[in-house]
Order: C-alpha cells, then sequence, then structure tokens
C-alpha cells in the first residue's frame, strides 16, 4: 500500500492549501502521488486552480518527474458507481437504483464523506499499484477525526446478524424457501417497518451482496493501513489562540483513538527576515512604527501558540506566508510551499506512531 497521509485542522487555518501543497510537493520529488479531498465544503478544487475536480479523478499538472492526480470524493456518485461495477446485468441495476432503500442510502451517504472516503482511498490504491503515496484532506474541526474510526463502525454493521439474515433471507424468497423460524422472525420485523418496507431492504442487501463484500474488504485493509506505522497524521494550526486550542483538542481527540498525530504544521509564520527585522525607530514615519509593533505582536502570538503545541508533546514545523500562491504560476508555489512538509515526513524521526 502507499503511504498515506491525513491533514486535520479547524477551518481557516489553511489545512486545504497544505494538502494541495503536499501533493504536489511529492509530484516534483518524482512520486507518483494522489490527493483525496473528503471535505463537503469541496475546497480542493479552489486550492489547485482547477475548473472542475469530479470524482474519478484528474491529472494536475506538475513540473516534475513525477505525477499527481487529484479528486473529490461524491458518495452518492462512489456508491452508484461500486453498484455498477457490481451489478453488470442492465435490467437488475436498474431495478437495485429504484429500489425506495437504495435511494434513501445514496443521499444519506453524503453524511459519512469520511467513512466512504477510506474506502475510496483504499480502491484508488488497488487500482494504481505504482502509487507511493496518497494524501487525504478532511472536514474541518473535530468530526474528521471520526475518519480513524469509521472503518470499525461500519465493519461492525455490515458484518452484523441482521444484515447477513436478511441477506441470506431475501436470496431463499427468490427461490421460494423460507425456513419457519425466518417467517416468524419476519412476521415479528414486518409489524414494527411494514413487510414491504422489509422485503424492498432485504432485496437491497442481497443485490448489494458482492459490492458489501468489496467494501468490507476495503474497509479491513483500511483499518490496517490507517494502523501502519508509515501513516502520518498531521495537525494543521494558524497564528491565534483560537486555533491553537483547536490543534489542541484535536490532538486530545486523535490520541482518544488510539493513534499518535505525526507532527503539527505552525501555518503561515512569519518569515525568518521579518521575524528578524530589528529597525532602526528613532527617525521613521509613523507607519513604520506602527508595522513594528504588528510583527512584535505577530511574533508574541506564534511563541504563545508554538508553545502551546509544544506542551502537548506534538513535533511543530513552521511553514512561512506563502504570498507568491495568488500568482499566475500558483501550482509551483504549492509545490515549493509543501516541500518541508514533504521532506519532515520522509524523515524517520518524524514516522507516524500508535499508542494504546
Amino acid at each position: 500500500m502507499p503511504r498515506l497521509a491525513i491533514l486535520l485542522g479547524a477551518g481557516g487555518v489553511g489545512k486545504t492549501t497544505l494538502s494541495a501543497a503536499l501533493g504536489l510537493a511529492h509530484a516534483r520529488a518524482g512520486t507518483r502521488a494522489a490527493l483525496l479531498g473528503v471535505d463537503p465544503a469541496r475546497r480542493l478544487r479552489s486550492a489547485l486552480a482547477l475548473a472542475d475536480l469530479p470524482e474519478h479523478g484528474v491529472a494536475v499538472a506538475t513540473d516534475g518527474p513525477g505525477s499527481l492526480a487529484a479528486a473529490l470524493l461524491d458518495p452518492s456518485t462512489c456508491l452508484r458507481r461500486w453498484v455498477g461495477e457490481a451489478c453488470p446485468d442492465t435490467a437488475e441495476r436498474a431495478a437495485l437504483i429504484a429500489n425506495p432503500f437504495f435511494v434513501a442510502l445514496a443521499d444519506r451517504l453524503a453524511g459519512f464523506s469520511d467513512a466512504i472516503g477510506c474506502v475510496r482511498a483504499v480502491e484508488w490504491a488497488e487500482r494504481d499499484p505504482a502509487l507511493s503515496e496518497i494524501v487525504l484532506d478532511t472536514a474541518p474541526g473535530i468530526p474528521a477525526v471520526e475518519l480513524l474510526a469509521r472503518p470499525d463502525k461500519l465493519m461492525a454493521f455490515f458484518d452484523g446478524r441482521l444484515i447477513r439474515w436478511l441477506t441470506r433471507f431475501a436470496r431463499l424468497s427468490r427461490l421460494g424457501v423460507a425456513a419457519h423460524g425466518s417467517r416468524r422472525t419476519l412476521t415479528a420485523l414486518a409489524q414494527l417497518s411494514g413487510a414491504g418496507a422489509l422485503r424492498d431492504f432485504g432485496e437491497l442487501v442481497s443485490a448489494l451482496d458482492a459490492a458489501i463484500a468489496t467494501m468490507i474488504a476495503r474497509l479491513e485493509r483500511a483499518r490496517g493501513w490507517l494502523r501502519d506505522p508509515r501513516t502520518a497524521i498531521i495537525i494543521a494550526c494558524g497564528i491565534s489562540d483560537d486555533a491553537a486550542d483547536a490543534a489542541c483538542a484535536l490532538d486530545r481527540a486523535v490520541r482518544a483513538h488510539g493513534f499518535e498525530p505525526t507532527l503539527a504544521v505552525l501555518n503561515r509564520v512569519l518569515p525568518t527576515s521579518l521575524a528578524a527585522w530589528s529597525p532602526r525607530l528613532d527617525a521613521a514615519p509613523p507607519a513604520a512604527h506602527a508595522f513594528a509593533r504588528y510583527i512584535e505582536s505577530h511574533l508574541r502570538i506564534q511563541h504563545r501558540v508554538r508553545a502551546q503545541l509544544v506542551a502537548q508533546h506534538l513535533p511543530v514545523l513552521d511553514i512561512p506566508d506563502a504570498a507568491t500562491l495568488d500568482v499566475a504560476d500558483r501550482l509551483a508555489g504549492l509545490a515549493a510551499l509543501g516541500e518541508p512538509l514533504r521532506a519532515a515526513l520522509a524523515a524517520p524521526a518524524t514516522v507516524a506512531r500508535q499508542v494504546g
């Protein structure tokens, strides 16, 4: 499996920009990389300055010897595509897609982007064995941490007794066979949900048998992948007390799931030239005094945020503010921005570690 990097962070700290930057840095360094956005807000498209970023993925122009493909997760589209692959018969596929439970499931999956994102990432790795790196850009805030636990929860659902029983019953019903115990159980359940609804659900589960089996296998691989010592969990943090509090909350949430973050990225720090600036203000105009006060204030906050992250026992990587990202050659600027993060992840000292 390729190495996986998961970026977490509060809204507005530059997490998506860092995800795009890391993917481009991998490509510029000669790696075959993939970048998957699982944030429902779909910010990755604008970060890469692309007109469109479909679910199946597109190649991103790079100036290095490697390559980068990027995609935005669309859970409903993923499900329909997986069903199409599992049901090659046109009539069966049409009946399945018209099943009311399938329609409801496809609509509801939009709220489970983290779970489907894990499966989609494994699918990508399966279909492109030459991939060396996959970067996941998650949704903002604490809810994104559920990505670490979701494979276990979905595995428990798909492997549950009710799902297995309904699948078996739907198969027997199509053959005109049903055990006496099954009929009694069905009657009891039908009183709660209605026989038609239960039949529709059983037919859905049975028709999705192949797709569910594939999903379970991929969830199992995702579970092991997340626990792989090479997997990197990166927490992005901005220069503000609120951002520091959010980053520390993310750190605690990650550890609560039995993982240890690889590092924190302190994003948009002052460039070294400004941080070391010591102006002569005795004869300077008022604007220079105001600018000097701004620099001093920013540095105080920057040092305070860094100290808070270090107190969490997090390795901290500083990424300077990148004003060049708004120029014409944005992708080259992103690759340069992501290079320090790529290099830090390549260093043995920053390999992800599991706890618990």
